[in-house]
């Protein structure tokens, strides 16, 4: 299995409080999110291109399950368009936003992640 680097970077920050922490209204756009991904033979150290029909997926999840042997995740939802073709390994998330709020989540904190999918194989890279 090919060895793959996942490079991210956003637009702006998320908010911070002190008094409440990350905070984000629902209604605001996410700030843009740019993944750069990176793929390397293990053997050879080389790049290696990726998958022509390679996809991204933006989620946002809360945590219901964290074990060591079991991780239980319930999806969100995002609005806007949260699946993207990754052109030359990469793509850009923008004008999306939350569906939902952590106060309608039994305030629990969000979790944004990825999954990376192509039907060449039958995986998913996730981080």
């Amino acid at each position: 299995m090919p060895q793959t680097e996942a490079l991210f970077d956003l637009e702006r920050p998320f908010m911070y409080n002190p008094e409440v922490g990350w905070n984000w209204h629902k209604s605001w756009n996410l700030p843009n999110i740019s993944i750069n991904l990176k793929i390397t033979d293990p053997k050879t150290k080389t790049p290696v291109l990726p998958p022509a029909d390679l996809k991204a997926q933006l989620l946002a999840v809360k945590v219901l399950l964290n074990r060591v042997e079991q991780v239980k995740l319930f999806d969100l939802g995002l609005k806007g368009s949260n699946i993207q073709d990754l052109s030359d390994g990469a793509c850009t998330f923008s004008g999306v936003k939350f569906s939902s709020t952590s106060y309608n989540n039994e305030v629990t904190l969000m979790t944004l992640c990825y999954f990376m999918t192509f039907r060449g194989l039958s995986s998913i890279w996730s981080s």
